[in-house]
Order: C-alpha cells, then structure tokens, then sequence
C-alpha cells in the first residue's frame, strides 16, 4: 500500500509538474534541453529502481 501511493504521488507530480516546465523551456527556445530533462528524469528513475530492487534483494537473502 505504502510503495503504491508512492508510485501515484510520484506518476501525479510528474504530469502537474512536467508540461509547464517543459512549455517554459520550449518558450525559451529551449526544446532541445526540455528533452533532456526529460531523459535525466527517466535516468533518475532507472537509478531510483535498480537501487530499490537491489534492497529488496539483499532483504530476501537475509
């Protein structure tokens, strides 16, 4: 329960927060790093992930 309102909060943030982020920089003439933006929080997200399965692993072993 507590990991899915995790994930929500976190899918719900990203569509309020993403869009007019991402018109500001495309305004600016900044499509480019919008997209770039874009793959960083991809990125981070991987990284959130992998580092999560990582801990539940080592958890399961013990």
């Amino acid at each position: 329960g507590q990991d899915s309102a995790w994930v929500a909060s976190g899918f719900f943030a990203g569509f309020a927060i993403g869009p007019p982020l991402f018109g500001l920089l495309a305004d600016a003439g900044r499509y480019n790093r919008g997209w770039l933006l874009v793959a960083g929080w991809f990125a981070v997200a991987g990284a959130v992930s992998l580092t999560w399965a990582a801990r539940e692993r080592r958890t399961a072993v013990r």
